[in-house]
Parts: structure tokens; C-alpha cells; sequence
């Protein structure tokens, strides 16, 4: 949910699948901000360079907390279901897998 507040009052919602998408949310965490854009369903960025967008700040001190949890659940139990293994086993792979992600998120190129 994202609620803004410059230059006018607004809230949206934007849903997605935490197993396909959370790379965006935790991109969006990490680098506490986001631009959304327009395009059209299956577009790639390079697609829509010159299209307007906005920057939005997400704060992520309140957020980030519940996300970590729901993100580990969520994922605990997609790996459980798929690969047929238990839930202790799933969440040990959970918790890699989001490590390797956040490895990767807070990537940065050296100056």
C-alpha cells in the first residue's frame, strides 16, 4: 500500500506474487525509494525509457520488519509444497534463499 502525500493526497495498492516479485520489494527496501512507471503487461524497461515516471520514498523502518516475516513464511512454504520436503528443511532454504537475494540487492558498484 502506498500512500502519498505531495502533490495530492492518494492512496494505491499494487498486489503481485511474493514467490515471482518480492525482488522488487526488497529492491525497493533497500534502496528506500521506487519510480513507478507506466507500460503495458509483458513490457521490459528498455521498452518505456522515455515514458513519465515518479520517484516514490519507502520508508522502510516500520515495513521492513513485518515484510521479513511474511516473506519467509511465504516462501517457506513455496519451497515446502514444490520440492515436497519438510517445514524445517523449507525454511532452512527460505533463509538462504532470501540471504542470497539480499546479497544481491544491496549490490553496489564502487565509485
Amino acid at each position: 500500500m502506498l500512500d502519498f502525500h505531495r502533490p495530492v493526497r492518494a492512496r494505491a495498492v499494487l498486489t503481485f506474487s511474493i514467490e515471482d516479485e518480492a525482488i522488487l520489494v526488497e529492491s525497493a527496501l533497500t534502496a528506500k525509494a521506487v519510480y513507478l512507471q507506466s507500460g503495458s503487461a509483458g513490457d521490459i524497461f528498455s521498452q518505456n525509457l522515455d515514458n513519465p515516471r515518479i520517484l516514490i520514498e519507502v520508508p522502510a523502518e516500520d515495513f521492513r520488519p513485518k515484510w521479513d516475516q511474511v516473506f519467509l513464511r511465504r516462501m517457506t512454504d513455496v519451497l515446502r509444497r514444490k520440492n515436497a520436503i519438510t517445514e524445517k528443511e523449507a525454511g532452512r532454504h527460505a533463509q538462504e534463499l532470501i540471504r542470497q537475494l539480499k546479497r544481491f540487492t544491496n549490490f553496489r558498484l564502487p565509485r
